[in-house]
Parts: C-alpha cells; structure tokens; sequence
C-alpha cells in the first residue's frame, strides 16, 4: 500500500493517508473536491454489509468514492464489493500504471473491476481437460508451481517480484479451489492436474 501511495505522489496526486476508518471519520478532509477517491486496503475478507456501511458513511461527503485495494482476486469478494457500492476493486497483483489507471477511471466517475479475475478460470473449448492454465491466474500458476517445487514465500516474493503478503494471498486461493489445506496436500493434489508439469 505505501509503495503505491509513493506511487502516486510521484505522479502529482493529492493524497492523504489515514490510519484506520475511525481516523479517516474524525479528520477527513472539508470541503471534499469532486472526484475524491478513498483507498481502503482490505487485511481480509470484508462483507457486503461492512462495505455497504463505509459507502453510506462516505455518500454524505458528496462526489468521493470507495475503491477496494486487496491481496485476493476472489471473484466472490470482488462482486460482493462492487454490489456493496465500491467503485473499484484492485488487486495488489496488478502493475502500478494498471491501479492507477484504475483510479482515474473512478474519479471520472467510472467503476472499475479486474476483468482478468472475472474471466473464468474454467474457458476453453468444450471437452478440454481443466489444467493449471484453466483453473489459475497467470501469477497463480506460477506460484502454485514455486510452491510444488518446494520454495519458501520469501524465495518465490523474490522470484517473482511480489510482496510475501501477495505470495501467501495466491496460496490462499490457489487452495481453496483445490480442496487442499496445507501446502504438501496442495503439491500433491497439483500433480494430478491434466498439464502439471513433473
């Protein structure tokens, strides 16, 4: 989050961080300009209801926005949010230009959803085998392999440009839709994928 806030500094933005939702209701800033955008970075799952509650809090304000930053592409939380009234959802995972470009598109009044976690993780041609391809984002897959090769979080962040918070959010999902619940389960259950590599 602190390296997409410097991020945008660079870049001539006007931002103001706020510790907690309770900070940012004591000292937002008055008068709020056309085209304010809250930054609410999720430490974990939120529900509708929650994010429905910081959409009305801020709707007093005028033109400001809710934009959900969050370590999880789950297509769930991602349509829960948007129906829930946040104005955009952008995964850590995606590149800094891509989240800002992201943000003005909601100042200028736009919602943003990240179509790469809203495509299927099952497309294909009918009949095709589901393989790791199919079932998990590009970063997914990559991850999934790291960790069946047995790579720490720390090597496969490194390897893979991430954040270990990021390493371990892919994990997170990479297990859910495998059933798995620990990481030598995954490795296992991985291997029979139609694809998987030895």
């Amino acid at each position: 989050m602190s390296g997409f806030i410097t991020f945008l500094q660079r870049r001539d933005y006007d931002v103001e961080t706020f510790s907690s939702w309770a900070q940012w209701r004591r000292e937002r800033p008055s008068p709020r300009r056309a085209g304010t955008v809250v930054l609410r970075y999720l430490s974990g799952p939120r529900c509708r209801k929650e994010i429905e509650r910081e959409v009305a809090d801020l709707a007093g304000d005028g033109d400001v926005a809710l934009v959900l930053l969050s370590d999880t592409e789950d297509v769930d939380e991602i349509l829960e949010a948007i129906a829930g009234g946040a104005k955009g959802y952008i995964p850590t995972t995606l590149s800094l230009d891509v989240a800002r470009g992201a943000i003005d598109l909601v100042r200028s009044g736009g919602v943003f959803i990240p179509s790469g976690s809203l495509l299927s993780p099952y497309a294909g041609k009918p009949g095709d085998a589901i393989g790791p391809r199919q079932m998990f984002t590009p970063r997914q897959a990559a991850v999934l392999e790291a960790v069946r090769h047995g790579k720490a979080n720390k090597v496969i962040a490194y390897e893979l440009d991430l954040k270990e918070s990021t390493v371990k959010a892919h994990i997170r999902n990479v297990m859910r839709k495998l059933g798995a619940h620990n990481r030598t389960e995954l490795a296992v259950r991985s291997s029979y994928l139609p694809g998987a590599s030895g």
